[in-house]
């Protein structure tokens, strides 16, 4: 063999090697960019994750205090309609007690009527 086709058998197997190398640097990096992929699907997912349980614990939060407000809202109706029961039972009490008094004026006044009367008649 000549030194021209040694050195072509010589570049020829640089060649491959270069091209085994390129393979396998090429391998390495599409190795790299699915990890890659992969931690940044790992990271959105977790990323919804997060933000579902934060969805999740507001949404439950809200309830909390809706369920709050309205037993509050229910609370403040059954005290006023306590109340509206007093204020009607007293009003009561004092038409009562208004009638009662009334009455006895009434009496009184017949009664005096009734003396005078029979003091003008003696």
């Amino acid at each position: 063999p000549s030194a021209q086709a040694n050195g072509a058998d010589l570049m020829e197997g640089v060649m491959a090697e270069v091209n085994k190398a390129g393979a396998a640097e090429n391998v390495t990096n599409e190795v790299a960019e699915d990890e890659k992929a992969e931690e940044a699907d790992v990271k959105t997912e977790a990323e919804e994750n997060v933000t579902n349980d934060v969805a999740e614990d507001n949404k439950t939060e809200e309830e909390h205090v809706k369920a709050e407000t309205e037993d509050n809202v229910t609370n403040e109706v059954a005290k006023d309609k306590v109340e509206e029961e007093d204020v009607k039972a007293e009003t009561k009490d004092n038409v009562t007690d208004e009638v009662a008094e009334d009455k006895k004026i009434v009496e009184a006044d017949v009664k005096a009527e009734a003396n005078e009367n029979v003091t003008n008649e003696v």
